[in-house]
């Protein structure tokens, strides 16, 4: 949320090149890539803990070698895109299309559009791509009252308590989110599923 505002701010501040805040929309821009650069840094390295473990305990379902490589190339192609627009924003920006030496003065990742097509573009295409193909739902079991045993192996199904059972708070949450989401989500987090235990 910091960053998308850091970021939304700092493009409003720099649409207009005349203004005298387009500094400070820079700035902003910069260092709201700079927070999501080592989000992404920090994302590596928790996924890589979890990567570890799983594999230090024996956890052998399919989806534990294949989403941890998935998400690990997801978030470089990511990390691409970030570091691109890092460069292309610290360099000159300042854009006067009635003046031509000005705009031969400009970054060659802003006068070029091959730049643009390869590290924004090709990347995030790969990045969708890549998770249509192996989507994280095609690894997770059909119910949310399913989980894996500690052997790593074995498939748990658990009874669900019902709706009856839950807190006020629950029950008040439940009965928002179906409101909010035009009942959509009642579809996804059901009142009561009740399964038996295996």
């Amino acid at each position: 949320m910091i960053v998308e505002t850091l970021n939304s701010l700092g493009v409003a501040f720099t649409s207009n090149p005349t203004s005298s805040q387009t500094q400070a929309g820079k700035i902003l821009v910069l260092a709201a890539i700079g927070i999501q650069i080592i989000l992404i840094i920090t994302f590596f390295y928790l996924a890589g803990i979890f990567h570890w473990r799983c594999s230090k305990n024996g956890i052998r379902i399919k989806a534990v070698p294949a989403l941890p490589i998935v998400m690990y190339v997801s978030m470089f192609l990511i990390l691409i895109r970030s570091v691109y627009r890092m460069v292309e924003h610290a360099g000159n920006s300042a854009l006067d299309v009635y003046d031509l030496e000005k705009l031969q003065s400009l970054s060659p990742l802003l006068r070029y559009e091959w730049y643009f097509f390869v590290f924004e573009g090709a990347t995030m295409l790969a990045n969708s791509l890549l998770w249509n193909v192996w989507h994280a739902s095609r690894y997770l079991p059909q119910s949310r009252t399913v989980f894996i045993a500690e052997d790593g192996v074995t498939e748990i199904t658990w009874e669900e308590e019902s709706i009856g059972d839950r807190p006020t708070l629950a029950k008040a949450t439940h009965g928002a989110m179906t409101i909010l989401t035009l009942g959509v989500s009642a579809y996804i987090f059901p009142k009561s599923n009740r399964m038996k235990n295996i």
